[in-house]
């Protein structure tokens, strides 16, 4: 704080060192300019973990392992949120998967119910790889854009979310616990997309939609403390401006690489990306040793065996910089459509289709369609109740703590 002259501090950690970290704060007067926040990245990992808690057993286990997404070894981890590039790239292709399904099934409600808006759609679907072609051909072309503004894109966007609606809401059981699942990827995506562009407004939006799931997925420690550091960051214009206005141009995530513009990360991410990963032992960082002299060596030096590291990568050229992301490669993109397009046929013709017009009224098995006993199903069907109540233990916690 000496350092940069400033009134206050703010120090990032996963949540158990945040749940500590905060006792010492809220008991010693001399640490209040501290202000605690939550790592972004084990965020995201709790949040793989509720996805995997919720509809692991539901059948997505049997589906990203039958589709060769990901080997059975390995879905256990990614189910729990310990794999994080794993489980993030099989809840993406899964979701491209339900979407795409979602988008058949909309068009077929569209010619049911509103017979006169869908010719006019089918028109617009028709050219739309002829606008695509070119803006791929003219970054600076504005008919692409202008087709977005159109009158009739926007009642497509209307009737799209009157038809989601519909999904969650009034159409059947399974469908409606199912598009749970969309609406938890979509909150993982938008924290994502948070740190990588900077936007500080869409990450609080991300934590205040996802906080109440943790209350209704029993992850108790992320139910109590999200909600501190949710109400403590929402507030953080008042407690400190400086930080705020930081934060607002993208402060609160790190840009590791000036070579890739979309490639900001969170701070924890960082630490595990960069001395954690380069100070790694053969046997991983715990239970290393058992002397408590070389326990304490092995971490006060660790940042200075990282930085030389990194020294040495440059100096030899082993560091390579790339313009490009992992999942752009040509390979990987072939990799990716082609475990899409199993997971939809799967999903369509194979398994039980979640997301037709009319499905079975009980919730079933994707893969054996075997239903779930009533006292389980109206348990998973209940999810949202609770969810709802978790919203409402925010909204009066952030009453409570800034008169506090």
């Amino acid at each position: 704080m000496k350092a940069v002259n400033s009134e206050n501090i703010i120090v990032v950690m996963d949540q158990a060192l945040y749940a500590k970290a905060y006792e010492i704060v809220w008991t010693h007067e001399i640490y209040r300019p501290i202000i605690l926040m939550m790592g972004n990245f084990h965020t995201i990992c709790n949040l793989l973990s509720i996805i995997g808690k919720l509809f692991g057993d539901s059948g997505l286990r049997d589906l990203i392992v039958e589709s060769g997404a990901i080997a059975e070894g390995s879905v256990n981890k990614v189910l729990e949120g310990r794999q994080y590039n794993r489980g993030v790239r099989v809840h993406k292709l899964v979701y491209e998967a339900c979407m795409r399904i979602i988008w058949t099934t909309f068009q077929e409600w569209l010619r049911e119910r509103y017979p006169e808006f869908f010719s006019e759609m089918e028109e617009i679907v028709d050219d739309m790889p002829q606008y695509i072609k070119s803006l791929i051909e003219d970054t600076t072309s504005e008919s692409f854009n202008d087709l977005l503004r159109s009158s009739i894109f926007q009642k497509l966007f209307s009737y799209h979310e009157m038809f989601m609606n519909f999904l969650r809401y009034e159409n059947e059981p399974l469908c409606t616990f199912w598009s749970y699942y969309i609406e938890l990827v979509e909150i993982l995506l938008g924290l994502i997309r948070a740190n990588r562009e900077g936007d500080w407004n869409l990450y609080l939006c991300c934590l205040e939609i996802m906080q109440p799931w943790c209350f209704a997925l029993d992850k108790i420690n992320y139910a109590r403390y999200l909600s501190i550091h949710l109400v403590q960051i929402a507030n953080l214009q008042n407690l400190d401006k400086m930080y705020h206005e930081y934060f607002l141009k993208g402060g609160f995530s790190v840009q590791l690489s000036n070579t890739n513009p979309f490639g900001r990360i969170s701070v924890d991410q960082v630490i595990e990306e960069t001395v954690n990963k380069d100070t790694q032992t053969a046997k991983g960082t715990r239970n290393f040793s058992l002397k408590s002299g070389t326990v304490c060596r092995y971490y006060l030096t660790a940042e200075f065996r990282a930085m030389a590291l990194k020294e040495l990568r440059h100096s030899t050229s082993l560091h390579k910089e790339r313009l490009y992301h992992p999942d752009l490669s040509s390979q990987r993109v072939q990799k990716d459509i082609h475990n899409v397009n199993i997971l939809t046929e799967l999903l369509q013709n194979g398994w039980t289709n979640p997301f037709e017009l009319k499905v079975l009224s009980k919730l079933v098995h994707l893969s054996s369609g075997v239903s779930a006993p009533e006292e389980i199903s109206d348990n998973l069907l209940r999810v949202k109740e609770k969810d709802e109540r978790g919203r409402e233990y925010s909204r009066m916690l952030k009453k409570i703590i800034p008169q506090a």
